[in-house]
């Protein structure tokens, strides 16, 4: 199988919502798009910690930063993903 026949895996971090926001929500994501690591970290209801990295295939920032390198708008998630997965659409793979 080619790379471009591979299944790829993105994972997008959105900005908080008006509910969020008003709930002081704290952002427990950070991430390098260059390795595709995610970490989360941060303390659950009830006291419990957590601490974990995860790798994907794409790691998109769009929380915070608009019009930065770093922040993903809906045209560069098509450019980077929806045009490969709408050619093969076309092609006849789902």
């Amino acid at each position: 199988m080619s790379e471009g026949d591979a299944i790829r895996v993105a994972v997008r971090v959105r900005p908080f919502n008006a509910r969020e926001k008003k709930r002081n929500a704290g952002l427990g994501i950070t991430m390098d798009p260059a390795t595709g690591l995610v970490h989360a970290k941060g303390t659950v209801p009830g006291g419990d910690s957590f601490n974990k990295k995860y790798y994907f295939d794409h790691a998109l920032w769009s929380h915070d930063g608009f019009g930065t390198d770093e922040y993903v708008s809906q045209e560069n998630l098509f450019d980077i993903l929806g045009k490969d997965l709408l050619l093969s659409a076309w092609e006849g793979y789902n």
